[in-house]
This record gives structure tokens, sequence and C-alpha cells, in this order.
């Protein structure tokens, strides 16, 4: 699922409904993706490890995103 969750957030930073959102906010929204597609693919994250997981997940998104906006303002400008 390593491979899935690099695509979704690639994806997340390429759509511009998503242009005017908070770091955290993109963060979340690209981890409700990727809960979406594990669920699709009969994932399940048991709930005792739900909060530590999406926290992860959001964690890797915001290193991702740092890597790929480097030099630019915010989202808005990346997608420019």
């Amino acid at each position: 699922m390593g491979y899935e969750l690099y695509e979704v957030i690639y994806h997340g930073l390429q759509d511009r409904s998503l242009k005017d959102h908070t770091i955290y906010q993109l963060s979340e929204e690209i981890f409700h993706r990727f809960y979406m597609l594990c669920r699709k693919k009969d994932i399940h994250i048991p709930y005792e490890l739900y909060q530590d997981v999406k926290y992860e997940i959001m964690d890797e998104v915001q290193k991702f995103y740092r890597i790929k906006t480097y030099g630019f303002f915010n989202i808005k400008r990346y997608q420019e």
C-alpha cells in the first residue's frame, strides 16, 4: 500500500479543488482519500490504531508536500 499512498498524495497535490487548503486541511483530505482507497480494497485499520495511523500518514503527506512545493509560497502557486 506504500506506492498507493504516494499516488494519492501526488494526485492530491495536483487537485485544483484543494488549492486553498492549509497544509493541515490538505493532509487530512489526502488521508481521507487514502483511507477510502483502503476500504475499497477491503483493508481495514483497527480502531485502536486509527489515530496513530492517521497522524503518521498526515505527517508523511506534510513531508511530501514540503519537498514537492519547495520554493513556492503555497500550493496555489505550485499548481500554476
